[in-house]
This record gives structure tokens, sequence and C-alpha cells, in this order.
């Protein structure tokens, strides 16, 4: 839908990421409450994908409950992972490889936002004019170029 893509739709993943900076100061150092938030949410996941996962659980699209509070709940897990990272290793990330590291994740970053205004277009552009896309494997091939 139109909503899960804006900014608009993932309104509370973008308000969660300013929370987890104004409180990023209980986050740090706290490795056992770290642990359980990583742990708690790959369970959740586990639990999901277990449950059928994103087009799977009923029906697509699915009215299950579950899509009300996903993507809170993904929101409340990655903010809270990125505060604590970001407060309890920032004195460690000063070598040259972090540095790379940190300038590979802005192309990173930047290269995801734009994405989706021309993802469908490329592989439109490639299932009709190069080779047919439809296998799920020749796609992966595909998509790792």
């Amino acid at each position: 839908s139109a909503a899960s893509l804006t900014i608009i739709g993932h309104g509370d993943q973008f308000l969660a990421g300013i929370l987890a900076f104004h409180v990023r100061a209980y986050a740090k150092d706290r490795h056992w409450l770290a642990l359980f938030v990583i742990v708690a949410f790959s369970g959740f996941f586990w639990w999901f994908d277990a449950a059928g996962g994103f087009y799977q659980l009923e029906r697509y699209p699915s009215p299950h409950w579950i899509w009300i509070i996903l993507p809170t709940l993904e929101a409340a897990a990655y903010s809270f992972a990125i505060a604590y990272y970001d407060t309890s290793f920032s004195k460690k990330r000063t070598g040259p490889l972090f540095k790379v590291m940190e300038k590979a994740g802005s192309y990173s970053y930047s290269i995801y936002l734009l994405h989706l205004f021309f993802v469908m277009q490329l592989a439109e552009f490639i299932n009709t004019h190069i080779m047919s896309i439809s296998n799920f494997y020749v796609a992966c091939l595909w998509s790792g170029l």
C-alpha cells in the first residue's frame, strides 16, 4: 500500500529513531539488555516466519493483527540496537577499517533510500529485454549484479 512506501507510513519508525537518540545514554554499556532485545526480536521473527511470514500468514494481503505492530516492534528493536552500539563502542571505532566501513555504510544507506525509484523498472527491463527472471535462482543472480 501507499502507506508502507512513504515516510508517513513509517512515522512510528521515524519517531522511534528520534526517541532512541534522545535516550541513547540509557542504552550505553547495557550489554545484557542489548543481548535480550536482540534474542527476543530474533525469536519473535522466528515465530513470525514459522507462522507463515510475509506472504503466507492467512492470505496476501494478510488481515492478521501482526501487521499493526510489526513495524513498531522492528523500529523499537533496531533503534535500541543502534543506540546501544553507537554509545557503547564509539571510542573503539577509530581505526582505518572502521572509517572504510562507515563510508561503505553511508553509500549503502544512500543506495537503499534511492533504490525504490528504479528497482522495479530495472527488473522489468531485464525481464523484457535481456532474459526472463521469473526463476528465483536466476533473479537472485541478477540481484547480485
